[in-house]
This record gives structure tokens, sequence and C-alpha cells, in this order.
């Protein structure tokens, strides 16, 4: 009778060792996956920031086909007041679109991110995300 309850009573849980190993494989899964995901928000972010431009340079091509381009004090509030939008957005980092005229009488501007840093130029995850008027994404 004395050997029931004391094997019953080790059998029932677990040992320090076996915590631990789970501990230490669950530790390695997302030290391998946290940069992963990282990285694919980060992807997510240039695809959104991109899909945003493409909105609202769409919506600059339909003003100017009525109306002169929009001067930089203008900027994109011209297409909510079109009605093209209901408000700006920012980008996925927070910050301001900016809306930049290269040459008024050719009618071409630009659309910007500045990326993660918001700030003009950079590299890699801070890299600027634009497309001009002609609808050609640069990067």
């Amino acid at each position: 009778m004395k050997n029931r309850k004391l094997t019953s009573s080790l059998s029932r849980g677990f040992t320090l060792i076996e915590i631990m190993v789970v501990v230490v494989i669950i530790a390695l899964l997302a030290g391998v996956s946290t940069p992963l995901i990282i990285n694919k928000i980060h992807d997510a972010n240039v695809a959104s920031a991109k899909a945003e431009i493409k909105i609202y340079q769409g919506c600059i091509m339909e003003h100017i086909m009525k109306a002169p381009l929009p001067t930089e004090d203008e900027g994109l509030d011209v297409i909510v007041k079109d009605k093209c939008v209901q408000r700006i957005q920012k980008d996925p980092w927070g910050n301001e679109f900016v809306y930049i005229v290269e040459d008024e009488a050719e009618g071409l501007f630009d659309i910007c991110s500045y990326g993660a840093d918001g700030n003009e130029g950079g590299t890699g995850k801070a890299a600027d995300i634009c497309a001009n008027g002609s609808g050609e994404d640069e990067e």
C-alpha cells in the first residue's frame, strides 16, 4: 500500500529538468522567429505606404485634369477638398506624407514617406518611399 502512494505521487508532475528543457526550446523558437516577424512587419509597412501614395497620386492626377497642379503650400489638402479622400492618413510610422512639386509647368510632383526614421534620405528600414507624378516608384 505504501509503494502505491509513493509511486503515484512521484509520477504526477514534471521534473525541473523537463520544465527547463521546454523553456529553453520556447526561448530558442522565440529567438529565431522574432527577427522574421519584425521583417514582415517592416515589409507590410512599406507596402501600406506605397498603397497610400498610389491613392494620393491618382487623386492629384484627377485634380490636375480640372485645375492647376497644387502648390507645395496647398499640399495634399486639395484632394480632401476635392472629396477624393476623406482625410490624409499618416504613413505607417506616424509621419506626414510629403508632397513635393518638381516642375509646376510640366505638372511633375513627388509624394513621399520618409520611412521609419521620418527624415529625408536613409537606407534600409529608414529608406524613403516616393512615387512621382508619372506613376513611377522611387526608393
